[in-house]
């Protein structure tokens, strides 16, 4: 490709979603540092999720865009501060809609890779290089095969997610662990009840969190900690407090401070969600509740993680920017964008999961997962 003629090379990576999302895009940053030693990379993410990627090793520069100002004058001045980057190429990583294959045209990139979505066949020249996009595969896959379109790319080592977390933080959260008596002999668990503001198709009942965490602290003796940020409070809180014996709870810590808390616990159980993938990129044993997402392609990346989930006709449904691309993801079957929207208007593919198939799960892996 045209990115080796230039002799100072300087790459964009567009990243505009968010932190779980932001973290299936490492291994193919991890790629393209292998493969690009000597260039300039950068990463352009939104503001609420720049801790998942600051402090990673294989990039230069974060850009962060406050997607809070949405005035046109905040906008044009952010463009044309990367304008005058000189940036050579630029690459959309999955997901991504129009607003950052926007953002990739109006930075002047003369080279411009992304997936050939629908919404980008119809406006062709915002990209230079179209990946077109036709089986089922993970997002990490997704966004190698970006990379390797630049060619003469070698991809010789293991795909992993790259979660950065800082001895501070590492040593805060052995502080509280001692604090609250949990030593290396207990089996620790963490549980993420919560979903993000347009994820509630994903939210696993609250009844069903209290019964598992019971039945687990009943068959385990594990000590459990919920986590969540300020709109889970509440929810947190009714599921600690209805419990038969009370478990920790954690609101609104940092990204970095939640990740090492995750990396600390024994088994992660979690809806969809970025914790979810910050527990996959950790290496905690997670088990992910699945419904309308398909985990074929957001699934908790790596070994020995699992998937619970209901084989329903009309699940998943959901994929997000692919709709109309994926025979899978065909319109007359699914919403791809925005809020997603029940057939059934109930939800059932989160709400007949059992406490019994999530608990299966968490024999199944026991070897995995249990301290002996």
């Amino acid at each position: 490709m045209e990115i080796f003629k230039y002799k100072k090379r300087k790459i964009l990576v567009i990243s505009m979603q968010g932190i779980g999302d932001l973290l299936l895009i490492t291994p193919a940053l991890s790629l393209l540092r292998r493969n690009f030693p000597q260039s300039i990379i950068s990463v352009l993410v939104l503001s609420n999720a720049k801790d998942i990627i600051l402090g990673n090793p294989d990039i230069d520069r974060v850009i962060i865009y406050d997607h809070k100002k949405k005035s046109i004058f905040a906008i044009l001045k952010f463009i044309l501060k990367l304008r005058k980057e000189g940036f050579n190429l630029s690459i959309c990583a999955y997901p991504s809609g129009l607003r950052a294959i926007f953002v990739g045209f109006l930075t002047g990139a003369p080279l411009r890779i992304g997936q050939n979505l629908v919404c980008v066949k119809k406006i062709p020249f915002l990209l230079t290089h179209k990946i077109d996009v036709i089986k089922v595969k993970h997002a990490v896959d997704m966004n190698i095969d970006l990379i390797k379109t630049l060619g003469q790319v070698s991809n010789d080592k293991k795909k992993q997610l790259v979660m950065p977390i800082n001895q501070t933080d590492t040593e805060f959260v052995l502080r509280y662990k001692r604090r609250h008596d949990i030593s290396d002999t207990n089996i620790f668990i963490c549980i993420h009840p919560g979903v993000s503001k347009l994820g509630e198709s994903r939210r696993w009942p609250l009844d069903k969190f209290i019964k598992l965490s019971d039945r687990l602290v009943e068959e385990y003796n594990a000590r459990i900690v919920f986590i969540g940020i300020e709109d889970d409070r509440a929810a947190l809180n009714e599921i600690n407090g209805t419990m038969n014996k009370k478990q920790l709870v954690v609101v609104n810590w940092p990204i970095k401070r939640v990740s090492a808390l995750i990396k600390s616990c024994d088994l992660f159980i979690g809806n969809n969600s970025g914790p979810m993938h910050i527990a996959a990129a950790v290496k905690t044993t997670t088990i992910g509740l699945f419904g309308d997402t398909d985990p074929r392609i957001h699934g908790p990346y790596g070994e020995n993680n699992i998937v619970v989930r209901k084989n329903l006709n009309c699940s998943p449904c959901f994929y997000p920017f692919l709709h109309g691309t994926l025979d899978c993801a065909r319109l007359d079957r699914c919403i791809g964008r925005g809020r997603p929207k029940c057939i059934k208007s109930e939800f059932e593919c989160m709400k007949s999961i059992e406490v019994d198939d999530v608990l299966k799960e968490v024999k199944k892996i026991e070897s995995v997962w249990k301290r002996t």
